[in-house]
């Protein structure tokens, strides 16, 4: 499928301006065009180099194959073609980050000795490295990763048996990865999904709906390369957030919101320490936010997309500066195309950042996800032409 590097569509909305200004909490914000990264587009995850490189992954659901794609410009550009990573079956669901080296860390889900197991593997310069399962509970599924300075690799997974879901933790400092930690596990009022089996059936728009009953759980390493995850409870729901305290012991579950169906939650941490949370309210469906530090909750908002008819799938990262950074899909009206919008939130001061929509171009735009470093990058899927887009911008950061 040859897909066009920079999308023809007239974008609404968007500025197609070829210089970029910086992207900060005070200032307006220009995002580049949406640069189709190729074909699939499922589920699809960013991180961002000190170099301000940009790397992307995702799945193609028709081969079933995680996909990465390379882009060194600061506008965008320069981006290479997508490739197949190496994989020992069907796979779905990655997750990227890159460690103190530079070097892109992937972690997926495969369909391997008739479950699911996730693996991990790493760009080294004379390529990828082998996958190595790196759990061994049944149906783990749904992975995410984060790097400390320090270069120690924190993964976080979800897994299930005989009605009991599980969230568990490992790390690698280097050498083996460490046995799993449960940070929680739980009896289910409704029978757990296995996502890779969601996804193998290629339902349309299933980035859409509410894919029932999972923890989705996300992970992030602050300065002093402690750990801070968040989940979502099964039925009947909630988020939940754990975190390393200075003796690098874990804290008690924290419950950040119930009530609402919260689900899909993600997580970041600023240079000072503040931690912002993001997920999905089922109910209402709206994208809520929560700031925590040191364990306690200081601020609130229960709709951050300011008043649009549906949002879900809310991603967040932090800049050098410690503004916070959102990315959501989202309907201006019920009956309309899922569109990627994006707004920032300033700690500081407890204040939102004008909405700005990244791409509508009448199509389903759906699960954005976004980083940050020298520049700013989003990337999304267009679930409507089985494409996956990005868009980036400058940012003050070194």
């Amino acid at each position: 499928m040859n897909i066009p590097r920079i999308s023809h569509i007239v974008v609404s909305g968007l500025l197609a301006v070829s210089l970029l200004v910086p992207l900060t909490a005070a200032a307006a914000t220009n995002w580049s065009l949406p640069i189709a990264l190729g074909s699939g587009g499922s589920k699809p995850a960013v991180a961002v180099d000190a170099n301000g490189q940009q790397h992307f992954v995702w799945w193609e659901p028709s081969s079933k194959k995680i996909q990465y794609a390379l882009c060194t410009g600061a506008d965008g550009s320069n981006c290479t073609n997508a490739s197949d990573l190496p994989s020992k079956g069907a796979s779905y669901y990655p997750n990227i980050a890159i460690d103190p080296q530079g070097r892109p860390n992937v972690v997926f889900e495969t369909k391997y000795g008739g479950s699911y197991q996730v693996f991990w593997m790493r760009k080294e310069s004379d390529g990828w490295s082998t996958p190595v399962k790196i759990s061994n509970k049944p149906y783990s599924e749904l992975p995410d990763i984060a790097s400390g300075t320090d270069g120690v690799i924190h993964v976080i997974y979800q897994s299930k048996r005989d009605g009991t879901g599980y969230v568990y933790y490992t790390k690698n400092k280097g050498g083996m990865w460490s046995k799993a930690k449960a940070l929680t596990q739980v009896k289910s009022e409704k029978p757990l999904s296995t996502f890779g089996e969601v996804a193998e059936e290629g339902v349309n728009n299933l980035e859409a709906k509410q894919l029932s009953n999972g923890f989705f759980p996300h992970i992030a390493v602050d300065s002093e390369n402690h750990v801070h995850a968040v989940w979502n409870a099964p039925s009947p729901y909630g988020i939940k957030y754990r975190y390393q305290m200075g003796n690098k012991k874990w804290s008690k579950t924290i419950t950040v919101a119930n009530g609402q169906k919260e689900q899909a939650a993600d997580i970041a941490v600023t240079p000072d320490g503040a931690v912002g949370i993001v997920w999905g309210r089922y109910n209402d469906f709206n994208a809520a936010f929560a700031k925590y530090r040191n364990g306690k909750r200081d601020n609130y908002v229960s709709d951050i997309d300011g008043g649009l008819a549906q949002s879900l799938w809310p991603r967040i990262a932090a800049d050098c500066a410690g503004t916070f950074h959102f990315v959501f899909q989202a309907k201006p009206t019920p009956d309309y195309s899922w569109n990627v919008y994006y707004r920032s939130y300033n700690p500081a001061t407890n204040s939102l950042g004008n909405r700005m929509v990244i791409t509508q171009l009448g199509a389903q735009e759906q699960t954005p996800a976004i980083a940050m470093g020298s520049v700013a990058a989003i990337v999304w899927a267009n679930t409507s032409y089985a494409t996956t887009y990005a868009s980036v911008a400058s940012t003050s950061c070194p």
